[in-house]
């Protein structure tokens, strides 16, 4: 991973938002690395580093996309883009592309099938495997469609689902660096795991404590436009504003905000939580369902409405 892998992508990372307009000294920040190391891979074609990346057994295309969600991940916090390199490094061990390169240069034995036997074969339970097969059936559900770009916001989306006695965010299924959009169209290079989410995860877990009817969450942006929609619509909406986030006492202001409406207010149905946002947080609508099929169908109405009016 270090000797192959980090370099490829820093590279890439490098080359990707230099073309979006930040300094070298603001990538070496966000990267972790030295303004030296990033003029040294600014001096490098990215060709270099793609070429690094097929050798792992990355298509050019799945790698442009993983780099572009890392970009934004990186900018929006480290620990975001942690959750998702090591989502894309489970993934090539257990597909066992890397197997002959490890082969070459650690004298592993040919029979070695340990990488992909620990990541490739991992025994389900029904319910996980019904929760990660419902995601990816949402996320199929929205790339398929032409007007739900219109609502993706900055922060990208992602599509969750808890199993029936989740707990914590290791018991809730999500996609690995997020849905974004790429070439007009919703769209996700990772398969559905279970604890990517951190985030959409607390917002789901903490609205099934609410209605135990509820097991799934997608967020899309918000606007005034979206409220008038969901007024037409006539759903139940919570709303958060940047004085509850002032209020709120845990790391993440809209999660506590969400969890003191909750117990002052007495929700009875949770359908849908508006975040109107506030310093460094963008707004966002979070759509709530018994399934995420179910909640990508009405994401997908909001959608087609939006792009109506």
């Amino acid at each position: 991973m270090t000797r192959h892998l980090l370099p490829a992508l820093r590279g890439l990372l490098t080359h990707l938002l230099y073309e979006k307009g930040y300094s070298q000294s603001r990538i070496a920040s966000l990267l972790g690395i030295t303004q030296a190391s990033v003029s040294m891979y600014l001096n490098n074609q990215p060709a270099t580093f793609l070429e690094k990346m097929r050798e792992l057994g990355v298509s050019d295309e799945d790698t442009n996309r993983y780099v572009e969600m890392l970009s934004e991940d990186v900018v929006r916090g480290k620990v975001e883009a942690i959750y998702t390199l090591s989502s894309f490094w489970r993934n090539l061990l257990a597909a066992g592309t890397i197997c002959p390169i490890h082969r070459r240069e650690s004298a592993i034995l040919e029979e070695c099938d340990v990488c992909m036997r620990l990541y490739g074969s991992t025994q389900l339970d029904v319910e996980k495997a019904e929760a990660l097969r419902e995601v990816e059936r949402a996320a199929k559900m929205v790339e398929n469609s032409t007007f739900f770009p219109a609502v993706i916001p900055e922060v990208s989306v992602n599509i969750v689902q808890a199993t029936y006695k989740a707990t914590t965010e290791m018991d809730v299924a999500a996609l690995p660096g997020r849905m974004v959009k790429i070439h007009g169209r919703a769209d996700h290079i990772l398969p559905a795991e279970f604890g990517v989410s951190r985030h959409m995860a607390r917002m789901l877990l903490a609205a099934m404590q609410n209605n135990p009817e509820i097991r799934a969450a997608v967020n899309i942006r918000h606007d005034v436009r979206i409220d008038t929609i969901l007024s037409d619509m006539q759903l139940s909406v919570t709303k958060i504003s940047g004085e509850d986030h002032q209020a709120s006492l845990e790391g993440d202001m809209v999660v506590s905000a969400f969890k003191a409406k909750i117990n002052t207010s007495m929700i009875q149905s949770t359908q849908i939580v508006v975040d109107e946002g506030g310093n460094g947080l963008e707004p966002n609508t979070y759509i709530f369902g018994k399934s995420a099929s179910e909640a990508a169908q009405r994401a997908l109405e909001i959608a087609k409405r939006y792009t109506e009016k």
